[in-house]
């Protein structure tokens, strides 16, 4: 995927976890509920990737995709949900539908105050380490943070976290790579 349908898909998934998040903000439907219903329908397009494609092809009819998503999400999502679905059907954003996922995830995140944080690290990390760590960021960040701790031998050594958009490379792959490059210099 290009660089601008990337961004394309951004900017349109950011709209649409926002109308998710007015939905829960009139009370209409809880966060919780959009997550799980969401999540039903992220693993249900995992286990069949040939649904997500007719659910996103452009030359299946809208009322033969919307009779589907009727079938197999019979009571197994929301109302509400489900309409949702309709709606990026209709306006033919259902390709976006992972993106959205994330978006609303991200924008949950916003409003809770948490901030997702990936670190990776060449062994696994002992688990008072890992607390240090999560205490460590708490209090750079002035906000709760939600680790994912990742395990990655290529890195040799040390940690290379990742803060949205930013990474902090500490590993020593990294620094042998700079040094490799100060060399060549």
């Amino acid at each position: 995927m290009t660089e601008l349908a990337q961004n394309k898909f951004l900017v349109v998934s950011k709209r649409y976890a926002q109308a998710l998040v007015e939905l829960q903000n009139a009370g209409v439907i809880t966060s919780d509920e959009i997550l799980k219903d969401l999540k039903t329908i992220s693993d249900t397009l995992k286990s069949s990737p040939d649904l997500n494609e007719v659910l996103s092809n452009p030359v299946v009819g809208i009322d033969d995709k919307k009779d589907i998503v009727d079938e197999i999400f019979k009571d197994s999502i929301s109302l509400t949900v489900k309409n949702f679905v309709k709606v990026l059907i209709d306006k033919n954003r259902f390709s976006a539908f992972k993106y959205i996922v994330y978006a609303y995830e991200h924008e949950l995140d916003l409003i809770k105050g948490l901030e997702r944080v990936e670190v990776i690290s060449a062994v696994e990390m002992k688990e008072d380490a890992k607390n240090r760590l999560k205490q460590k960021l708490e209090e750079k960040l002035k906000k709760s943070v939600m680790i994912n701790f990742e395990q990655d031998a290529e890195i040799i050594a040390g940690l290379v976290i990742r803060i949205g958009d930013s990474v902090i490379d500490n590993s020593l792959r990294h620094k042998l790579e700079d040094l490799s490059k100060e060399m060549i210099k």
